[in-house]
């Protein structure tokens, strides 16, 4: 019996080529995966996603290392600003050098400023004791208009 051309067509589309697309061989070499702390600051979530949840294999100096780039991040006005705040959350007490940052988060105004001073100020909780010098900011959230944020304050 003879194989049909649209067999042999439909074998090379739906096995070979996704096989060979998987493997590259010997002598390729695999793109190596952006930073970390670039990963962190993708405004896309399925990028930034898997990526915080490798913060918790760090260690210590990784952690240090890391709350720094996230700090310059956090200058940066844009979409991404939320992830890096809830990155700095998840490192929590080894955060303690973006509490100044974050604190200007929590005082600050922007097109994602409600959420993002929120999440800053979750991310002081998280901190702990090593955020002391953003009390001033969290008090002075008592009279906000934003309930979320007086709530995250109290």
């Amino acid at each position: 019996m003879r194989t049909s051309p649209f067999v042999w067509w439909l074998v090379c589309c739906v096995v070979v080529a996704p096989a060979a697309a998987a493997d590259p061989g010997p002598g390729l070499d695999e793109a190596a995966p952006a930073p970390l702390s670039a990963r962190l600051c993708s405004p896309d979530p399925a990028v930034h996603g898997p990526a915080q949840e490798e913060i918790v294999s760090l260690g210590p100096e990784e952690r240090a290392g890391l709350v720094a780039a996230l700090v310059g991040a956090l200058a940066r006005p844009d979409p991404a600003q939320g992830a890096v705040v809830f990155a700095l959350a998840e490192i929590g007490p080894d955060a303690a050098p973006a509490a100044g940052a974050l604190a200007r988060l929590v005082r600050g105004d922007g097109v994602h400023a409600s959420l993002v001073r929120d999440w800053a100020a979750f991310a002081l909780g998280r901190i702990g004791p090593g955020a002391a010098e953003a009390v001033p900011a969290l008090v002075a959230t008592r009279a906000d208009a934003n309930p979320g944020l007086r709530l995250q304050c109290r």
